[in-house]
């Protein structure tokens, strides 16, 4: 699953010839979605970032997961360098660091996140990121896969709907809203 979504997000930053500008590299969004097609809704997240040069960003990133009696919260903070493929897709690398809570373990957890996001027309965005997070208390930590579509209402408003794999498991769906500053 997850080389799929890879392979799509790289085919689609591909596209950029139609798009008209690079996205906001400066954001918050909220969203809310489903582990895999067969549960309830049980993932929730709140993620922002702020680019305070051309190329330097800073962010943050809280999600809770709950899946049959499993709950995690995980919190982060990233530090990310943002560099232009074309005028209109950039490509990010970001570190992060953090802690996550689980029942029975609660622990550091430390990272790398790359990916693309493109402006595909005046109205939509596509994004692509393959993160990693170590588990400093686990004996492996988990890759993380999404591909995400941003409809803008305007300049600063959107609706984003995401495909993600957890470490190449069922494929999950979220819902957000993005505010770009």
């Amino acid at each position: 699953m997850i080389k799929k979504i890879v392979t799509i997000g790289l085919l689609a930053s591909s596209l950029s010839a139609f798009a008209q500008e690079a996205p906001s590299r400066s954001y918050f969004e909220i969203g809310y979605g489903v582990l895999d097609s067969s549960s309830s809704p049980n993932l929730w997240h709140i993620d922002a970032n702020h680019a305070f040069s051309e190329h330097w960003t800073f962010g943050g990133e809280f999600f809770n997961l709950s899946n049959n009696g499993f709950d995690l919260n995980h919190f982060e903070l990233n530090f990310g360098y943002v560099n232009d493929i074309s005028a209109n897709t950039d490509f990010f690398t970001r570190i992060h660091v953090g802690q996550e809570d689980r029942k029975f373990l609660d622990s550091a957890v430390y990272g790398l996140a790359l990916g693309t996001r493109s402006s595909l027309g005046e109205r939509f965005e596509l994004h692509t990121e393959l993160k990693y997070n170590e588990i400093e208390k686990a004996s492996n930590g988990y890759f993380f896969a999404e591909l995400k579509g941003v409809y803008k209402f305007n300049e600063q408003s959107g609706l984003a709907l995401a495909v993600q794999s957890w470490d190449g498991d069922d494929a999950g769906f979220e819902l957000s809203y993005r505010h770009s500053f």
